[in-house]
């Protein structure tokens, strides 16, 4: 009977969207609608029936509404610890486990993990963010209210800086746990119109320790590593000025070459063949890599396409003698996901998109040579990569 009952209780949409940002009132409903006379007779009509769980779990909560209100207690606490001034600076970082370095001697894989310093000024609007891959910092950038949020690796922690303070300054933030035992409260910010935060809260301080937001493979969380609100101080918006970069690059005519011509190039590669894959074809590109103050280089690599007969997908190798943005090199120094290149005998390997359809793209520098392989199994990836560094 009661299964009966919480099954019709959860079904009905009206009731769960009048408490759909109450998960404790939910919660509630719930609990008063299993001591609910059950009858297979005739339901009243949704609308009434929402309004009688509604009635009767506005009566339930003013029955403790002469207790301490540990909600708005903890929402003005967390509000307190980040209001001593107008610029709130926090330093936060997340390891990214489908984005590692591997060493190929020995298959040990490290993963990527990124920290980002934001200083923001509620104030003036303005935000400056700086971001260090895997201990490099590869950006430094100051931006305006108006301006976009950033790289969507970046953007859950942009909106945090931005949004946290006001959210809970103008209600849009609520609290889903007030912990207990090991656990910490929790509260959801309405970091942005398209975004939630759930921000975990230290007990004592009051200050954010982690917040997350939902993703298509789960959730993405951050941990805070500090964060502190004060008075502007001189250098906070001053961003250290970057050198300029190649950040578009393009393949602009290929010519199709034979293996020995492959040989004779001075270029890294496996070889005709490594761990099942053939060489099938191979063609000298022409490349040209743009961006602004950087000006316009012209340069030379090569592409090499492989086949296995115990995989139905081809295995690609791009190389040249500089790191191209052509073949997957940002800014002509960092790799595809913007992680800095690791050091000779290690290769970064990330996954591009998500199963069945991902690709696993590596990639790294040897014997003079800047080498990017593409494959839909990121075994064959580091395979060809042993190959190409003698570590097979």
């Amino acid at each position: 009977m009661n299964r009966d009952r919480r099954k019709r209780f959860f079904d009905d949409p009206e009731v769960l969207k009048l408490l759909r940002d109450e998960p404790e009132l939910l919660a509630i409903a719930d609990a008063i609608s299993q001591t609910q006379p059950h009858r297979e007779a005739r339901r009243p009509r949704v609308s009434v029936l929402a309004a009688a769980l509604l009635g009767a779990v506005l009566v339930a909560v003013s029955a403790v509404a002469f207790w301490p209100s540990e909600h708005g207690g903890l929402i003005d606490r967390a509000l307190a610890a980040v209001s001593a001034g107008p610029v709130l600076h926090a330093r936060s970082e997340r390891t990214l486990p489908n984005d590692v370095v591997v060493d190929l001697a020995s298959g040990q894989e490290t993963p990527t993990r990124i920290e980002i310093e934001t200083w923001f000024d509620q104030q003036a609007r303005e935000l400056r963010s700086r971001v260090w891959r895997n201990g490099v910092r590869i950006a430094d950038a100051l931006q305006q209210e108006a301006s976009a949020a950033g790289p969507d690796a970046d953007r859950a922690v942009v909106l945090f800086a931005r949004g946290y303070r006001s959210a809970l300054e103008s209600g849009h933030a609520r609290v889903v746990s007030s912990g207990g035992g090991a656990s910490a409260p929790r509260i959801t910010v309405d970091v942005s119109p398209d975004m939630t935060e759930v921000v975990s809260i230290d007990r004592e301080t009051h200050k954010p320790r982690t917040f997350a937001v939902p993703t298509a493979a789960g959730k993405e969380t951050w941990q805070v590593l500090s964060v502190a609100s004060r008075a502007r101080q001189r250098t906070d918006f001053l961003p250290e000025a970057r050198r300029p970069a190649f950040v578009r690059g393009s393949v602009r005519s290929q010519k199709e070459i034979a293996g020995a011509q492959v040989r004779s190039s001075g270029l890294a590669w496996p070889g005709p063949r490594f761990d099942g894959y053939a060489l099938v074809r191979a063609f000298a590109d022409r490349l040209v890599a743009e961006g602004g103050a950087a000006g316009r280089r012209a340069g030379r690599g090569l592409r090499l396409a492989y086949r296995s007969p115990r995989h139905s997908q081809p295995l690609t190798i791009q190389v040249s003698r500089r790191a191209e943005p052509a073949y997957g090199f940002a800014e002509g120094r960092l790799t595809v996901s913007f992680n800095p290149l690791p050091r000779l005998g290690k290769i970064a390997i990330v996954r591009v998109g998500a199963p069945p359809g991902e690709r696993w793209v590596g990639q790294l520098e040897h014997a003079g040579s800047f080498v990017t392989i593409r494959s839909h199994s990121k075994a064959s990836v580091i395979g060809a990569a042993r190959a190409i560094s003698g570590n097979a």
